[in-house]
């Protein structure tokens, strides 16, 4: 869960992430805004110490193993957590866990662990995607409302259905890749694009020429791109030619 000199910050989000809590739900457990918890977690806001003892408690973990006090041999979730996550949270935790390590000797397994999360995830009602998808830092606000989307499987099945896939392949992708695709700058993931087209052992089918329009829903320049080119960024990432958690190469949009 952690390494030895993590910070305060990092290790409050690792906590909540293991236990597939959004800072929303952190906040409710704990009466924290969830705009204070984010300010916590970005480094941007000191914490005081009734606010970590809240936090500690919510997540089932003691302050100083939180803190960093503990050794951090000390420091494992428990394994009765562990036991009661559904498949696909373990799924999820366990690419999660790879990506740490670059996906190094592991990539044919991988390939099977996220397959296997995208059958697990078919079988999630759109209210769990949804809040699976708020606690891996989706932003939601970009499908429709739950409310239209309960309408759309009744007047147009195949529609609610792609919406609910693309939701599935985003909250894939935070595990993937370490973050949102959505929410990388879009220069960097054309440029990123520009690259793989290049690369004759990688199949690229959209080029970067497809970056315009309004794309899938409506909703501009990554949803015409990033669904075409998805596949081609995770192999990418899978064999180390592009490492999609550098925030250099790939900041996150502002």
């Amino acid at each position: 869960m952690f390494t030895k000199n993590m910070e305060l910050k990092d290790r409050i989000r690792a906590v909540r992430e293991d236990a597939c809590l959004s800072r929303k739900q952190l906040g409710e457990m704990t009466k924290i805004p969830a705009r204070t918890i984010e300010k916590f977690e970005l480094g941007s806001q000191d914490i005081t110490l009734p606010r970590i003892e809240a936090i500690s408690q919510a997540l089932g973990i003691d302050v100083d193993t939180l803190t960093g006090k503990a050794p951090v041999e000390a420091i494992d979730p428990p394994s009765e957590n562990v036991e009661q996550y559904p498949d696909y949270v373990n799924s999820i935790l366990e690419l999660d866990k790879r990506r740490s390590t670059k996906f190094v000797n592991a990539i044919r397994s991988t390939i099977v662990i996220v397959e296997g999360l995208a059958v697990e995830l078919q079988a999630l009602e759109p209210t769990e995607l949804f809040d699976l998808a708020e606690s891996r830092e989706i932003n939601i606000d970009d499908f429709p409302a739950l409310e239209k989307l309960d309408e759309l499987f009744i007047s147009s099945m195949d529609e609610a259905q792609e919406i609910c896939e693309e939701i599935e392949n985003r909250i894939i992708d935070t595990a993937v890749f370490g973050h949102d695709l959505y929410a990388i700058q879009a220069k960097a993931l054309r440029n990123a694009a520009s690259l793989l087209s290049e690369d004759e052992e990688i199949e690229f089918e959209i080029t970067t020429t497809a970056w315009a329009g309004t794309g899938l829903f409506g909703l501009g320049d990554h949803y015409q791109f990033v669904p075409g080119s998805r596949e081609a960024f995770r192999m990418a990432m899978l064999t180390g030619r592009l490492d999609f958690t550098d925030r250099e190469i790939f900041p996150i949009a502002e």
